[in-house]
């Protein structure tokens, strides 16, 4: 046996993971990996322009953002994005776990961000009608200054959990959105003809086959709407082009029982098509 001087030798156990780390260690391997925060979509974006979206926030991913233009919104924090159907590792304000796939926006709405969130975004994901969360107000659907908008309400989603609602500050396109939804074939019920229209409009006095659109039962938010003279002097062009920026749904998040979608605007759509198959299919 050699005799060996032991305080002479290297250290060999510098380096070496521990067998049974810290927890603020495990909490700081966990901090960088799929980070994520608030950004402002550039002005270049089509219609999401403006639009407050989460992105990943480490610096590789966040200098091809910025550079296209994103803006990113770090007064209202970072956080890690979790796995769609995991469990919540974020945490919120209170140190709550927090599922920032399933809630993205929750963070900066606890951080007093709804300023932020531009009109077009909060009546596209339907705010206006159904609070994100219990409790938040957005100041800029609020006051002198807030917009009229026009809800309509698909006759053949009613008694859903999330019916179709046709939203904009134009009458006309709130209609023309509405027609678009019968009309997509999704199922039975949204395969609309021309026929089926003209006896609907009938009924709620819209004139879905031309530009005119007459007198509607209708939701209406805001303050006083345009008058029907002022709103039957837009022109048949006008008309095209703003149904030509009706939403479109996302495929790829089809029901296999009905073929109903989301829209593209939802931000989580497979949360969406998860409640819609548990309200609609859970008996079968």
């Amino acid at each position: 046996m050699i005799d060996l001087d032991r305080e002479a030798l290297p250290d060999f156990e510098e380096g070496l993971p521990d067998l049974f780390p810290d927890l603020e260690d495990v909490d700081a391997v966990e901090k960088w990996r799929g980070m994520h925060a608030y950004v402002r979509c550039p002005p270049n974006f089509g219609p999401r322009a403006g639009w407050v979206q989460t992105a990943p926030s480490n610096l590789g991913n966040r200098r091809d953002y910025e550079v296209r233009g994103f803006k990113y919104l770090f007064e209202y924090g970072e956080f890690l994005m979790c796995q769609g159907d995991g469990e919540p590792k974020a945490k919120d304000v209170n140190g709550a776990p927090w599922h920032s796939f399933k809630e993205p926006y929750k963070l900066i709405l606890q951080k007093g961000g709804a300023k932020e969130f531009p009109i077009s975004q909060i009546i596209s994901m339907h705010w206006h009608v159904r609070q994100p969360f219990r409790g938040v107000r957005f100041p800029q659907m609020e006051g002198p200054g807030a917009p009229t908008i026009y809800d309509f309400e698909c006759p053949e989603c009613q008694g859903r959990e999330h019916p179709f609602i046709a939203s904009s500050t134009s009458r006309r396109q709130a209609a023309g959105w509405l027609r678009q939804h019968l009309t997509s074939g999704i199922n039975k019920q949204h395969d609309y003809s021309v026929a089926d229209l003209r006896e609907l409009g009938a009924e709620i006095k819209i004139d879905f086959t031309t530009n005119r659109i007459g007198m509607v039962k209708e939701h209406i938010s805001g303050p006083a709407p345009a008058t029907v003279e002022e709103d039957s002097e837009l022109g048949f062009r006008e008309a095209e082009a703003v149904l030509a920026e009706a939403p479109t749904y996302n495929a790829h998040f089809r029901c296999t029982e009905c073929g109903w979608a989301p829209l593209l605007s939802d931000a989580v759509p497979a949360a969406s098509l998860s409640r819609h198959k548990k309200k609609e299919h859970a008996a079968a």
